[in-house]
Formats: C-alpha cells, structure tokens, sequence
C-alpha cells in the first residue's frame, strides 16, 4: 500500500521488495529486502502502526541510529516509511547473532574478549549521546555478513534518554514502573528494584552477556524460560542477589567478573570508566596469550545441545507407570504456575506464599491412565488420563463408559473385581493431559488395571473432540499448558483416601477441568505487568492480514520518549522515504 509524501520536503521515494523473513520479536519482523530500481540490499524492519499513533516503536529507533551514526558498532539506518497500517525501517544487512552462533555452548575466550572490546566501545559513544540502550544481550550483537572481527550492536526499541540529563533534579530511587525493563536474563539488579535505567545497568547487563557467551548459560537461565513472569522475575532476582561477578567468572576471564562487580558499585548518575574496563580487557587477553586477533573464528564446531535449559530433574526416557494403571491425580497447583518442582533441591528457589496448599486445595481424583511418553518438545513427561466417577448414569451420557465388576458389553473390567458399584469413566471435555519432570513420578503401586483392549476401547472412544464440540465454547477451550500433576496410589480403604490419606472425590461430571481452568486464569493474573506502551488504539488495525499481526504497537509512553522524540526530527538528517514495501511470492506464501 502506498503512502503519501509530499516530495518536496523528502528526499526521494523509494519502493521495496521484501524478498526473504530473517526473523520476529513482539512488534515486527525482519526481511530481507531489495530496492527495486537499484537493486539494493538490506534489511527492513516491519511493524504494525496504526496513524491514530503519535509515536511509534520504529520511529523512535529510527531517531535513536540517527543520532548515533558514524560509530563502527553502529548500524548505517537507510530510510524510513510509515504508511496506513504498517511502518518500516530499511538499515544495513548484517549476518548473524551471537545467540544463533553459540547455541547454548561456550564461546572460546578469543570471542568473548573480542566481544567485550568492540561493545564497551559502542556503549562509551552510547552513553556520549546521552542515552542508554537497556537491552544488551547477544542476540542483539550481530556479525559483520563478511568481516568476522567486526560487530555491531542493534536493536534500539527501548533505548532511552539517560534520565538525570534529562531530569537533572531527579531522585535516583523513583522507581520507574512496575516492571522490568529488558531481557530478564541480563538486566541489572537495579532495573530489577525499579530504578530508572543509567549507563551503569548497561555495563551489568553487558557482563551477564559476556558471562553468559563464555559459560554457555547463567545460573539463573533455567528460571527466564518457566514459571509465571511475576515468579521469574523474583526467583533471578533472587539470584542474581545471590551471586557477585566474580562468582561467576569462568577461569582465566576474571575481567568479566569484575565487570559486573564494578557496574554494581557505580552510583546512578555516575559515568563508567571505559579505560578502566578496557584496561581489564587487556590484560585478560594478554594473560591468556591471546592477542593476536586472527585467531577470532565464529564457525564454532555443533554439539548436540538443547533449544532450552535442561529441566531440574535428571532426565529419563521411561516413566514410572503403565497404561491400564488405575492411580489418583491431582492438579499440582505450585509446579504448574512456578515451573519448577520442589524436589530438585534448588536453596535459592523462592516460593510463592500465595501458592501454598491451604490456599489451592485441589481434589484427588481416580483415573485410569492411557498413555504414557515423554514430550518431545519441552522434554516433559506426559500422560493422559481419563477421570473416574461414581452415580447413576443416563442412557444418554455419550462422554462415559460403565465399570463393570463382571465382564459386560461396553463395559470396562478392571482386574481384581472392582468393589464399587455405579462406578464409569468420563471426558470433560476431552481426555486429560499431565505433564511431570522426568523422574518426578516414582513408580505407584496399583492394585487395580484395566486390560490393553479396554485401554484400546476408551481411545478409539475418546481420543477427539466428539463431546467437546457439543459443549458451550466457554466449556471447551483452555489457551494454556498442560498442567502437572501428582499421582499418588489408592490406600487400603476407599473411604480413607488415596495411599498418603487425602480424601478421593468421586463426584461431579466435570472432571478436572474447573481447576485448570482456575489455574489458568491465575496465571494470567501473574502474567500481566505494565509496559512502556500506553493503551491500544485499534481503529487503523483492521486490513486483510490482521491475524497474523495480532502483537501491534500501542503509543509509546513518555518514558521512553523524553529525550528522543519530544524535539521531532531537529537536527537530524532527512532520510528516503519507503514509499511502498511489496510482500515476494516467496515471503507471501511461507508466512
């Protein structure tokens, strides 16, 4: 779609082909992407802007390169275009970033050290300009496409003014929101107590990177990836709280260490000494005999190794139960929303008080379990279940199978004969999915199973979405994980409940799905948080592909434009225009 320009106040026009998807984040994606009259190559940044937006997310970026061009480290930006429902940002083409090359393994020390030089020279002119960049991390530090000594530092959506030049007579402890601002991993301890950002969090945040490239992950890694956000925020604080710089230095890289110790000790509206930290660099480099920077190689030899942290239990490919198993399941209500179980023995892991049983009382229920396996995805293990109830049953109930004492057609039989009468198996709406660590279910002994063809019987019964698709939409459809569970065996006597004495419930038609859906909507509530963009304006949203931009800017708050947008374009130069970006064959049809 084409914009309108007045040309005599621009430049020139240029028009686009986008030709190739490099990548995506909340608010855009990535092309690559040819100027069609010069046949020119770069890379196009686009993201959904409604006009009824006054500022937007590419065009401060756009002001933020502007005013730090001329730096090595720097992205060249190239032009701008905002158009009805879209804007784009066309800048140098770059390779690729520091956490597509390493994976989850180390980088060699040659690396690092390489990488520590070229950035802490990039932030010094950073900070020159009065801004502070606020999310330092590798994968915003992005090869040169030919030249392999070379980096650059991209990625300026949340840079901001540094706030007391700005504010001269600002107090260092306002807190600036509610939430944290940057990638949770790397952000500094300061900007995790809510304190405006300054160049000293930039500093912190760039040895965690360091560390982080040099160690292959951080201690507190596993924890940024699961869980809700209000408990990963707490438990990498903690943290991070809990470990200095030298703590976590990998040997013969003590400059790293000290890098994150010296950033902490730095007051708020203290500037860094950037020789200082060179000067540690150095002599880091000159101790490991590594000065020569030819030696620098990003084509790191592939190890197998896993898109995430491994999970806090020793993996195994077995599970401790069998299909046919009759055992006890219960929501567990703290694993499931803090993503980590307590049996791993972590001392740092904090928990939620809100959490605690006496607050979630969830119900034990029978089950027959159906299938067992582990997740290939996410590593867990899974297992299906289906809820066991008790009362007299309706001719008419299409979501249940009878349990018969005595072989009966339709029916189940478990073995030894099952001592409760109206007993059947039911859906709601569907067959129920657990999820557990591996090794977190140790073997439950089960007096009573079902045999494989009865197992077969409630599959081919069961295993879709026949009974759920009558059912209201509100009954039918949770967006949420899995939740884990605890199994447990039956005691001795039904009527004392399961094997460690919590009563059973054998009512109801619902199965579990109340409780998941309550433990959904908790986790939304601990999901939430505030943002640096202030309420959505939708009218301009609505065109053709609007599902596939669902994450689309909201006004940027002033916060972040202090500084930056609130003088305009003033003293920066005009840039071609991106009149219009037309979507290849090929970008179209692999969306």
């Amino acid at each position: 779609m084409q914009g309108k320009y007045n040309t005599n106040t621009v430049l020139e026009l240029w028009y686009l082909r986008a030709d190739h998807l490099l990548g995506e984040g909340s608010f855009g994606r990535v092309y690559k992407a040819t100027r069609v009259v010069t046949g020119q190559i770069m890379a196009v940044k686009k993201s959904r802007a409604s006009l009824a937006l006054k500022t937007t997310l590419l065009n401060h970026e756009r002001r933020v390169l502007q005013r730090l061009q001329g730096h090595p480290s720097i992205t060249r930006v190239i032009a701008y275009g905002r158009l009805v429902h879209f804007e784009y940002l066309a800048m140098q083409l770059l390779g690729m970033n520091l956490s597509e090359v390493r994976g989850r393994r180390p980088l060699p020390a040659v690396n690092t050290l390489a990488v520590a030089d070229q950035m802490i020279s990039a932030l010094e002119h950073i900070h020159a300009n009065k801004l502070v960049h606020c999310d330092i991390k590798p994968g915003n530090i992005i090869l040169h496409p030919t030249d392999s000594k070379r980096l650059y530092l991209v990625d300026y959506g949340l840079t901001r003014a540094i706030a007391h030049e700005v504010q001269p007579n600002l107090s260092t402890d306002a807190p600036l929101t509610s939430h944290v601002i940057g990638t949770l991993e790397y952000v500094s301890l300061n900007i995790h107590r809510h304190i405006r950002s300054a160049p000293r969090d930039d500093i912190e945040s760039l040895g965690y990177t360091l560390l982080s490239l040099a160690r292959g992950d951080l201690p507190w890694t596993y924890n940024t990836q699961h869980g809700t956000r209000k408990n990963q925020e707490v438990q990498v604080r903690i943290k991070k709280q809990q470990f200095s710089g030298a703590d976590m230095a990998p040997d013969g890289l003590p400059c790293f260490g000290q890098m994150i110790d010296y950033a902490r000790s730095l007051k708020f509206n203290q500037l860094p000494d950037y020789e200082l930290l060179r000067l540690q660099i150095q002599e880091t480099r000159a101790l490991a005999g590594l000065l020569d920077p030819a030696k620098i190689n990003w084509n790191i030899p592939a190890e197998v190794s896993s898109d995430s942290p491994s999970c806090p239990l020793t993996c195994v490919d077995t599970i401790s139960l069998c299909p046919g198993q009759i055992v006890c399941c219960q929501i567990d209500v703290r694993t499931t929303l803090e993503g980590y179980s307590a049996r791993a023995g972590d001392p740092l892991f904090w928990r939620d008080p809100s959490l605690s049983p006496e607050k979630w009382d969830t119900a034990v229920r029978p089950a027959v379990v159906l299938r067992v396996g582990i997740d290939e995805r996410s590593k867990l293990q899974s297992i299906v279940v289906i809820c066991i109830g008790q009362g007299v049953l309706s001719s008419t109930d299409m979501n249940v199978v009878p349990i018969s004492s005595s072989p009966t057609e339709g029916s189940l039989t478990p073995s030894p004969a099952w001592p409760l009468s109206d007993s059947y198996c039911y859906i709601f709406p569907w067959l129920m999915r657990f999820v557990c660590y591996p090794g977190e279910v140790q073997p439950v002994p089960s007096p009573w199973t079902i045999s494989k063809t009865d197992v077969d019987l409630l599959l081919q019964k069961f295993d879709n979405h026949t009974f759920a698709d009558t059912l209201p939409l509100r009954d039918r459809f949770i967006t949420f994980q899995y939740p884990f569970v605890k199994i447990t065996a039956f005691g001795p006597d039904f009527s004392r409940g399961n094997g460690e004495g919590m009563p059973i419930e054998w009512g109801g038609y619902r199965a579990w799905y109340d409780e998941w859906q309550t433990v959904k909507e908790r986790r939304e509530k601990l999901d939430q948080g505030s943002s640096d963009y202030k309420r959505a304006l939708p009218e301009s949203y609505f065109a053709s592909d609007f599902e596939q931009w669902g994450g689309y800017q909201m006004e940027l708050s002033s916060s972040v434009t202090a500084g930056v947008d609130d003088n305009g374009d003033t003293g920066l130069p005009v840039l071609p225009v991106i009149a219009e970006v037309e979507m290849s064959r090929d970008v179209r049809f692999t969306m």
